[in-house]
């Protein structure tokens, strides 16, 4: 946006080159060797010369993806997912001073599990299981909760809900198991109108 002034000010205090303004050819000629689309973009090389990673233009600034090939930025980004999650069960703690339920996601991929505390919702994508920890029910005791669906998208048509005991493992992918499909749980699915006996 700045003209030559502005770009040479930008990189002056940089650790890396930038192709010069005036060899535009070379750069077109270098993004389509690079496979790269973008016109800003940073490549990073190991010693040897070999591409530890083609567009590590927006990891770059993140010291969790050191030192940016794909496994480091990709147990970086679990990573950040998981202080995320952890800053919302803190704010739900916070809220629920009163007795309120805390909710977390338990099994599933990171971000697939969408709360709004204040309205009592819970929204999931792909195959997500969610539990409430604080809300245990103690032996010889009995419990219920109660499930309004708002909505069902087609493509999880079979939603289970159920109970669960510490046996039912987490993990953060989405692996097609939920309650009542893994050891510790047990569920209803009222699509396929079944009931899952820990799996």
């Amino acid at each position: 946006g700045g003209g030559a002034a502005a770009w040479d000010e930008a990189f002056a205090g940089m650790p890396w080159l930038a192709v010069p303004r005036d060899q535009a050819a070379f750069g077109r000629r270098l993004w389509a060797l690079l496979e790269s689309d973008e016109p800003a973009f940073v490549v990073i090389n190991a010693k040897d010369g070999s591409v530890v990673n083609k567009d590590s233009f927006g990891e770059i600034c993140e010291p969790d993806y050191w030192p940016f090939d794909k496994t480091a930025v990709a147990e970086g980004k679990l990573a950040a997912g998981r202080r995320k999650e952890a800053v919302e069960v803190a704010a739900q703690v916070a809220a629920a001073t009163g007795g309120g339920a805390i909710v977390r996601r338990l099994r599933g991929k990171l971000g697939t599990m969408k709360l709004d505390y204040a309205q009592h919702r819970l929204g999931f994508e792909f195959f997500t299981t969610a539990v409430v920890d604080n809300c245990l029910v103690p032996p010889g005791g009995k419990a219920y909760y109660e499930v309004e669906v708002l909505s069902r998208k087609p493509a999880s048509t079979n939603q289970q809900i159920g109970w669960a005991t510490d046996l039912l493992e987490g993990c953060d992918q989405s692996s097609g198991a939920g309650v009542g499909d893994k050891a510790g749980s047990w569920g209803v699915d009222g699509f396929r109108k079944t009931r899952l006996v820990g799996g």
